[in-house]
């Protein structure tokens, strides 16, 4: 994943876990126009968090 670049997609750098059961932490690049967090809270009635394929197509 840290190598997939897409122009619509957001970069990955890495995850760390931290002790078992805790959030794990994503690292991602810095973006000039705000937290990924702010944005989801922003947009959650617009932003589609799981999406499943249909293989029929």
């Amino acid at each position: 994943m840290s190598r997939f670049k897409h122009a619509h997609v957001m970069g990955l750098i890495g995850v760390c876990l931290n002790d078992a059961g805790s959030a794990p932490y994503i690292v991602m690049p810095y973006m000039a126009n705000g937290c990924l967090l702010d944005y989801l809270k922003k947009e959650r009635r617009n932003v589609v968090l799981f999406e499943e394929a249909d293989d029929d197509q």
